[in-house]
């Protein structure tokens, strides 16, 4: 079987073609990175509040003892720090400040409950303040935002009171 110059130069041309293809694939299915932004050892185990990067992408993951309490694949928030432990004494209530670059909105918080059998996360909340008062008195946690004041470097909504209580948070004013 004889195969001809223009039958050989199209198989090499297909044969490149496949094989760029390939490579961009391999290339875009790279492992995301994780770097542990927080963690803080509890009565339950580690938690642990990670920056995952998967190429432009980073979202902030929660975990206790490597089990993931709250994943952030559809959150704006690139890094998360432990803002607060409830009680003092034994805490089982973790106020966690997730952060951006975003001049829009500076911060947003979620709860981490570990006064249950299995560790919970609550919604987002927040005005985009990044310095609530928290108050913990009789086994309920108070979150006051204040509202925002013109020249902020960020912006801010209005004054937000939030309360957590037996496992349901709850906006107050």
């Amino acid at each position: 079987m004889i195969i001809s110059r223009k039958e050989l130069l199209r198989s090499f041309i297909l044969l490149g073609l496949i094989f760029c293809g390939l490579s961009s694939l391999a290339i875009g299915q790279a492992n995301p990175s994780e770097e542990i932004s927080d963690s803080v050892q509890t009565a339950k185990g580690k938690l642990k509040i990670i920056k995952v990067t998967d190429g432009d992408a980073v979202n902030i993951k929660i975990e206790l003892d490597n089990k993931v309490i709250k994943d952030g694949t559809e959150s704006p928030y690139v890094a998360g720090s432990v803002f607060g432990k409830y009680p003092q004494k034994s805490p089982s209530l973790f106020l966690v400040r997730l952060t951006n670059d975003s001049t829009a909105c500076a911060a947003g918080f979620i709860i981490i409950d570990l006064s249950g059998k299995s560790a919970t996360a609550s919604k987002e909340f927040g005005n985009c303040g990044d310095s609530p008062l928290s108050v913990y008195r009789n086994q309920s946690l108070l979150i006051t935002f204040p509202a925002g004041k013109s020249g902020d470097a960020y912006k801010k909504g209005g004054r937000e009171v939030w309360q957590f209580r037996r496992g349901k948070l709850s906006k107050t004013k």
